[in-house]
């Protein structure tokens, strides 16, 4: 495998959301926050920001 199928790492959310732009289709509008990792309900921004996950069961039913 060759680097060009590795992740990528960027050093800001504006670098992540700046490529987002240009590489991304939005099938659901507005995504904007890059998400660094998630336990339970509780799932923690790239920005430093806590969130709750209130969405993801929507995921569940519709694709079950």
């Amino acid at each position: 495998m060759d680097d060009k199928h590795l992740p990528a790492h960027y050093s800001s959310n504006e670098e992540l959301r700046a490529v987002s732009e240009r590489h991304v289709i939005k099938s659901m509008g507005d995504e904007p926050l890059a998400l660094a990792r998630a336990s339970g309900v509780h799932v923690p921004g790239a920005d430093g920001r806590e969130y709750l996950d209130a969405i993801s069961g929507e995921w569940v039913v519709n694709l079950g």
